[in-house]
């Protein structure tokens, strides 16, 4: 379907807007930062108004929304956001339809992003996909038999909830040992802020890249390429909890390929390469053959890639 497609991205941190043609190509594109204390209002505002001057090209046919938090998707609402207020049941689809006079789609942004590497990414190519971003929290979105799967309620693929322990920190959803709490960006600087703080002289490494702030997961990683030992233990903690939510997701969903986006995956090998030991360990052996975890392509344009591959699917 020969054609320009509008993307948009809307985030706690970050909103983006784009101009994709029908192989997934970025024509052009804006970014901003969220300012949260501007609520919904200020968003939908931004992102209309950006929309709108891009709507002007030539042969722009559909929109696609990535939203980060929970969406009824067949209402076409944004039920709500942990991070900015008043988007409770807004029917966002709808808004953005009326300014832009085009049609919009909009899903949660996980199911956004693993839409987008299976359609122009690390899935191309499979027909059961499963998706991870882990940068602040980590999200999740399923595909199978090429379709994203949205479970009975229509919120399925909250990957970063599973638990795997129920010792562990308290996660934002109100339970313990999710692998959000335990192995996002977040949570990752967390722990490691504690660690050195108790151990001084292991940290001092980690505290000096940190340069007087509180440790960041970029920081452990980095340390741990070093041969740190102190990051090494966390990066290894870490590996071995994703590990058991990745096998988990492989024994009971059986994908082709298990994709890792969002910031923490530029970490490289560094992750990868104990992730996929204690994925393996922790995978079933019928299934351990056929375990595939590789680094999302599409890298922070997973979602906007994805947002216009949705916008594509309201054109048959």
């Amino acid at each position: 379907m020969p054609g320009l497609f509008l993307a948009i991205d809307i985030g706690g941190t970050t909103y983006s807007v784009a101009l994709i043609d029908e192989n997934g190509r970025i024509k052009k594109k804006q970014a901003g930062t969220t300012k949260r204390a501007g609520g919904a209002s200020w968003m939908i505002e931004k992102v209309t108004e950006n929309a709108s001057a891009m709507a002007e090209a030539s042969g722009v046919l559909a929109c696609g929304i990535g939203f980060g938090g929970p969406v009824d998707y067949a209402e076409q609402h944004v039920m709500s956001s942990t991070h900015v207020s008043g988007w409770e049941d807004v029917p966002l689809a709808r808004i953005v339809e009326r300014e832009i006079n085009m049609p919009v789609v909009i899903e949660n942004d996980a199911n956004v992003g693993a839409l987008g590497e299976y359609t122009f990414g690390a899935g191309k190519g499979c027909t059961h996909m499963v998706y991870y971003t882990i940068s602040t929290g980590i999200g999740g979105g399923i595909v199978a038999d090429g379709q994203i799967y949205r479970g009975g309620n229509g919120n399925a693929g909250e990957l970063g909830h599973i638990a795997v322990t129920e010792k562990g920190p308290l996660c934002d959803c109100g339970n313990r040992g999710c692998l959000e709490a335990l192995c996002s960006g977040k949570s990752i600087g967390k722990r490691a802020s504690q660690l050195v703080s108790k151990h001084q002289r292991r940290g001092r490494y980690l505290r000096c890249l940190a340069k007087g702030s509180d440790v960041e997961a970029k920081n452990v990683f980095d340390a741990a390429r070093d041969g740190d030992v102190l990051a090494g233990e966390i990066v290894a903690e870490t590996c071995k909890y994703l590990g058991m939510g990745v096998a988990a997701a492989m024994n009971a969903l059986a994908p082709q390929r298990i994709v890792i986006g969002g910031g923490v995956s530029r970490a490289g090998r560094v992750l990868f390469e104990p992730l996929r030991c204690q994925a393996a360990r922790f995978t079933m052996p019928v299934h351990r053959g056929h375990l595939h975890i590789v680094p999302a392509q599409r890298k922070d344009n997973s979602v906007l890639i994805g947002a216009a591959a949705l916008a594509m699917g309201l054109l048959g």
